[in-house]
């Protein structure tokens, strides 16, 4: 079983929530590079609760560019003296098989872990990959944020530094380091799995929903700081000529507001709150 990014059916914080309850494992990578052939020159792993399974720096077949090491700080003096991936594997591979493996930009390092088995002379089928269910942070992130990429039609994606900024790291730990990119990842993880997804309109009106309560909808304004509660019955989709209009009306049924959505953005919608009624569906 895999979870390709985001399943449509699920809620970011659903993901979350049950990503935890399978006690699931965190993983991160840092690299030689992005492209084709670069490898993996550290790697961690913790579980659920936050304790170390593996982490360790990796010998590369090939040299450290200086401009990836200026990101991470990883040196080729730092890995000379270190295992090589090849070494690490069946570690690896005992540590992840039949688990639920969540990386931040899943697609990313699975392929970094692949391009480093290949490096060692080894294939893609030697990486226990096809033995876990897979899952993407940043995808349910992504959906958890809420904020629509209308040039890439999916939602925005966000940098881990970014989705977890303000995020204290333990004494003596840097961003772009694989065990502190782990730390931020699950305390993500546990951020979404108690918190409520959200949709960000184009007016910058934050709609979301309190988790176990699909039946209220909670308005935010960020740049005028108004905030109103509507429960579902007062509320309603409208087709317009330009997409959808979000409708919300008072306890007297005096209309409050009428907000400009998107398809994507009505989607999520109604994923979030069930029981909102389309046009053809409002009394």
């Amino acid at each position: 079983m895999s979870y390709p990014f985001v399943p449509q059916q699920s809620l970011a914080f659903e993901l979350a929530q049950q990503w935890l309850a399978d006690e699931c494992l965190v993983l991160d990578t840092e690299t030689t590079g992005l492209g084709d052939t670069a490898e993996i020159c550290e790697i961690c792993i913790l579980n659920h609760r936050g304790e170390t399974l593996l982490d360790t720096l990796v010998k590369p077949q090939q040299q450290i560019p200086d401009d990836v090491i200026a990101i991470h700080g990883i040196t080729n003096e730092m890995v000379k003296n270190a295992p090589a991936f090849d070494q690490l594997l069946p570690e690896i591979n005992q540590i992840i098989s039949g688990k639920t493996l969540v990386a931040y930009n899943q697609p990313y390092d699975y392929r970094l872990l692949e391009q480093s088995a290949k490096a060692c002379g080894l294939g893609h089928e030697d990486v226990a990959l096809h033995n876990t269910r897979t899952a993407c942070a940043m995808a349910a992130y992504s959906q958890h944020a809420g904020i629509w990429d209308e040039a890439r039609n999916a939602y925005k994606r966000h940098r881990l530094v970014d989705a977890a900024r303000g995020i204290e790291l333990p004494k003596g730990e840097r961003p772009h380091r694989a065990h502190a990119d782990c730390y931020l990842t699950l305390w993500l993880l546990r951020h979404m799995a108690g918190k409520v997804d959200q949709i960000m309109t184009k007016d910058l009106w934050r709609i979301t929903r309190n988790i176990g309560d699909p039946n209220t909808l909670l308005f935010f304004h960020k740049p005028s700081a108004a905030y109103c509660r509507v429960f579902i019955d007062l509320a309603w989709l409208q087709r317009s000529s330009s997409g959808y209009v979000l409708c919300a009306a008072d306890k007297d049924r005096q209309l409050l507001m009428q907000l400009i959505i998107n398809e994507q953005e009505q989607i999520a919608l109604q994923r979030m709150f069930p029981a909102l009624k389309a046009l053809e569906d409002a009394q």
